[in-house]
């Protein structure tokens, strides 16, 4: 006997082949269930798989960043004029107080004379053997006595503008003498007033003090400053000591003067 969970009709009864004649069986088809294993009947629920979400791994691409190469701005030396001081060249003033003569040549002391009718006839002549005028401003004619002479007694002070031509003189007479007079056989130069005695010596000095020539005479010590060497002999009344011929020097005062009668001033 069969019930109804056989998917058969109640009753129904094979034939001797074994093919079952009864009525159909109308009833639904059993429905399986998926891989119950429990029915042969055909799986009609197709297994879903999940397909598997790959994540893609995501490169982040690395940024370089660029190196910015800040370029140098060389800033331009800007060289600002100095305004602050103007150099001014002031043009050298050409130096007249002492011209350079030739080597050798220098002013000299020519002639002396120390006494003539009285003793103020004196004077004191220098000459100039160079080729060129010689300013003498601010040169000093200068006294000393014939002992040591330790100090100078200034007998002239050549004034601005005074100068010693070439191949000439410059006279320098005691004021009180005959010299300094109107019937002088000669015109003076310049005057002075201190005395020159019958034994001394006089310099020449520049304008920075330097000794540019010297005479003594008499009895002038060697120790005397003025004195070259060895004293000249003392002059005569009315006649002098001088330079034969003019303008000679050996830096010997008693070979370079001689005795002059009369005296000749300015020639």
């Amino acid at each position: 006997m069969f019930n109804d969970m056989d998917g058969y009709a109640g009753g129904s009864s094979l034939d001797a082949s074994g093919v079952d004649t009864a009525l159909p069986d109308t009833s639904a088809p059993d429905t399986a269930i998926a891989d119950g294993g429990k029915d042969s009947g055909t799986d009609t629920r197709a297994d879903t798989l999940v397909a598997d979400t790959l994540v893609a791994d995501t490169f982040v691409a690395d940024t370089f960043v660029a190196d910015t190469f800040v370029a140098d701005t060389f800033v331009a030396d800007t060289f600002v004029a100095d305004t602050s001081v103007t150099d001014t060249f002031v043009a050298d003033t050409a130096d007249t107080s002492v011209t350079d003569a030739p080597v050798g040549c220098h002013l000299v002391i020519n002639e002396v004379q120390t006494r003539g009718t009285s003793g103020y006839d004196e004077f004191v002549e220098i000459y100039n053997p160079c080729d060129v005028d010689v300013p003498i401003t601010g040169w000093k004619l200068a006294y000393r006595p014939s002992a040591g002479g330790t100090s100078d007694t200034n007998l002239v002070t050549f004034p601005a503008g005074a100068k010693v031509v070439a191949k000439g003189f410059v006279l320098a007479v005691n004021v009180s003498g005959l010299f300094a007079g109107e019937a002088s056989p000669v015109v003076a130069d310049f005057t002075f007033t201190s005395g020159v005695a019958d034994d001394g010596s006089v310099g020449l000095r520049d304008n920075t003090g330097a000794l540019v020539d010297s005479v003594g005479w008499g009895t002038a010590a060697a120790t005397n400053p003025f004195v070259e060497t060895a004293a000249a002999l003392g002059p005569a009344s009315g006649a002098s000591i001088s330079r034969v011929p003019a303008g000679k020097d050996t830096n010997n005062n008693s070979a370079d003067f001689v005795k002059t009668t009369p005296s000749t001033p300015k020639s």
